[in-house]
């Protein structure tokens, strides 16, 4: 099994997040991610391996190196990844602008059921 440092360095690549800004995705300090990797933790406490998790759109067993329970459907494209993280990088007001804008284009743009089964 994996330790959580090395793991957790293994998300971060796959996402081409650095840790500044996986720490503001995830709520935490960039001391608090930084200090998990260079010091080689194994473990780290249930509350910071769950704001991790959220943070980071992985599930816990993956960060435990489990093998993951749930179905794979909820993968992201990576279209939605860059989205969701540039999202998580703006202040407030940014995030207040796109939350609006995206509310129009749904209403203007939102396809249709058979129009999604068609792409599927």
């Amino acid at each position: 099994m994996m330790d959580f440092y090395s793991i957790l360095q293994e998300i971060l690549s796959e996402k081409g997040l650095s840790i500044p800004e996986a720490a503001r995705a995830c709520g935490l300090s960039d001391s608090t991610l930084r200090s998990i990797i260079t010091r080689k933790n194994k473990t780290v406490a249930l509350e910071v391996a769950m704001k991790i998790s959220k943070g980071l759109c992985v599930s816990l067993e993956r960060l435990n190196g489990m093998k993951e329970l749930g179905p794979k459907n909820n993968a992201m494209h990576p279209d939605e990844e860059k989205l969701l993280k540039d999202f998580r990088s703006l202040n407030s007001e940014g995030k207040k602008y796109i939350l609006q804008t995206m509310q129009m284009a749904v209403m203007t743009y939102k396809e249709t059921p058979a129009a999604q089964k068609r792409e599927a």
